[in-house]
């Protein structure tokens, strides 16, 4: 495509949770090391067209933040080797906690937390993944971030990016973490962007 000097570019850049996604990820991709150099791409382009869907994309990279004890999985080895993808290891500093509400009335005392939310405060790995967040927003004021998680430590972040006039845009598996999703700019379904692989796989068999 030829740009115009009027042509808007808009960068953005994905941050990925890899055991997150994973156990989310359940049959809704058929080979998810096969479509592994697809996922990036795909999550910032559906972020672009809701947030600006005339401008092209200038991709900066898919981030992916890994627990020290899933550098041996498959998934991890296939994306290591893309070119523009970024892999963070962070060995955790203590067991990781869910604080889940244990009932109704929990829940409703609770209301950062909703269907699948996690709050793992006590893992190095999402500090990590916040302080790329704050670095990158401040980087580029006109860059878009992708953020594909539900952990629910991470509210305070997307609070701080959209007082901030960023664009968060949140890749879910609906119905998880509602709460995160309204704290960001935007958010988006991550089966509708993995349907499209299987569309494309049918039309390179036909």
């Amino acid at each position: 495509m030829s740009l115009t000097p009027t042509t808007r570019r808009r960068g953005v850049r994905v941050f990925l949770d890899y055991r997150d996604f994973i156990s989310k990820l359940g049959n809704s991709a058929p080979d998810p090391c096969r479509d592994s150099n697809l996922l990036g791409p795909a999550l910032a382009e559906a972020a672009l067209k809701i947030v600006d869907p005339t401008a092209v994309i200038d991709y900066k990279g898919f981030h992916v933040y890994v627990g020290g004890g899933d550098t041996d999985d498959e998934w991890v080895h296939h994306v290591s080797n893309q070119t523009g993808t970024f892999v963070t290891t962070v060995r955790r500093s203590g067991p990781s906690r869910s604080d889940l509400p244990k009932s109704e009335t929990d829940r409703g005392s609770r209301p950062d937390l909703d269907a699948g939310a996690e709050c793992r405060t006590d893992d190095g790995l999402y500090v990590r993944l916040a302080v790329d967040l704050m670095q990158f927003a401040s980087l580029d004021d006109r860059g878009i971030g992708v953020l594909a998680s539900s952990n629910c430590a991470l509210i305070p972040v997307a609070e701080a990016l959209e007082c901030a006039g960023s664009k968060l845009v949140h890749a879910v598996f609906p119905p998880m973490a509602g709460e995160l999703s309204r704290k960001c700019w935007a958010s988006f379904p991550i089966p509708e962007v993995l349907r499209g692989f299987r569309r494309t796989d049918r039309e390179r068999t036909t």
